[in-house]
């Protein structure tokens, strides 16, 4: 699995299943602002995400995601859903230590970091007593605010 496609298929998006976001989604954030607002996880819609994960993995399908985390040295974007940084793409399933965990690429990184981009390693951990489906990559800690529902 570590060969990335040169031409993606095209995959339009349906829906949005929000995972976590900030209180005030409505704010632009700055910097500061950003990086000091709580992220507030939505545990209603942790078994929905699993479901549709699994669904389009079965299919051969990856599953672009939103995830959230803190950096002081640049700007946030301010998406739709504010707490989300960064997309990246879910390509697999499995457990460790009895958690389900998803397993992704990050396509925002140079060919240079390419091993880093689609190491084994990069898997965000579910916890659906908490809501919290999160995990460390790149010296930071990733949290996952949405699962893009493509067609």
């Amino acid at each position: 699995d570590s060969v990335i496609a040169v031409s993606p298929p095209y995959m339009a998006v349906e829906g949005v299943i929000v995972t976590a976001t900030f209180e005030d989604n409505s704010t632009r954030y700055t910097r500061d602002g950003y990086n000091s607002a709580q992220l507030v996880n939505n545990s209603n819609n942790i078994e929905a995400a699993i479901i549709y994960v699994k669904d389009k993995l079965k299919r051969g399908r990856p599953v672009i995601i939103g995830v959230h985390y803190t950096n002081g040295t640049s700007t946030p974007p301010n998406n739709n859903n504010r707490a989300t940084r960064h997309f990246m793409i879910i390509v697999g399933i499995g457990t460790l230590d009895d958690k389900l965990y998803f397993r992704f690429y990050d396509p925002g990184r140079s060919l240079a970091n390419a091993a880093n981009a689609t190491s084994p390693e990069n898997i965000l951990v579910v916890d659906k007593e908490s809501g919290k489906v999160e995990g460390n990559y790149y010296n930071r800690t990733y949290s996952l605010t949405e699962i893009v529902k493509t067609y």
